[in-house]
């Protein structure tokens, strides 16, 4: 960050680099470029954290899940997608809402801020059978863990690959998983995650 703030990036081939461009061209002021880097820096570093680690806290907890996807590793993608609608790594965020808007026989106002709760959404019944239980071969393609449409998260894609290459090399190596103890978890009321977790692996 001490280098993107003093433009030492400027001109760079990354993505701070390229951010730094819409310095010169007015088209961003200095707060709000601070603040996109920031938002970049942490978005890509404490949610995969914290997917990673539910994920092993998953796994552990669901064994037989963990053996079916060693068993079928074709299945990886699906349990990676899984993981966030179980555990939504992002619990919650605010919007503002533009124009009047109803929902059921409640009127949200226009600039009122509300609270979308993503964790809730992955969870709801209409849309996900058995929603409390995780399934490595269900295709959650309706989760709204990385958001959607015009708000849809950018490190996505980079995401899904790095889970997808941590579960490949877990089940390569392993062949059983399994809790040492309880999982202690973040107490921000936004980001879930543990911030303490205690495996036992066995060796394939």
């Amino acid at each position: 960050m001490r280098q993107f703030a003093n433009g030492e990036l400027k001109g760079s081939d990354s993505v701070l680099g390229r951010l730094l461009a819409h310095a010169d061209d007015g088209s961003l002021t200095d707060d709000q470029l601070f603040l996109i880097a920031m938002l970049l820096l942490i978005a890509g570093n404490e949610t995969t954290t914290n997917l990673l680690g539910g994920m092993s806290d998953t796994l552990a907890r669901n064994r037989d899940q963990f053996e079916m996807i060693c068993a079928k590793p074709d299945l990886i993608p699906m349990a990676v997608e899984e993981q966030p609608r179980i555990l939504t790594p992002i619990q919650n965020l605010y919007r503002y809402t533009r124009a009047d808007y109803r929902v059921g026989e409640v009127t949200i106002p226009a600039g009122s801020r509300v609270m979308l709760n993503f964790a809730a959404a992955n969870r709801d019944p209409l849309v996900f059978e058995n929603p409390d239980e995780y399934h490595a071969d269900r295709n959650p393609r309706n989760h709204i863990a990385f958001g959607y449409g015009a708000h849809m998260c950018v490190g996505a894609p980079l995401a899904r690959m790095e889970a997808q290459a941590v579960l490949r090399e877990l089940v390569t190596q392993a062949s059983g998983i399994a809790p040492a103890g309880e999982t202690a978890w973040s107490t921000n009321t936004s980001l879930r995650g543990p911030t303490h977790l205690l495996i036992v692996l066995t060796r394939a």
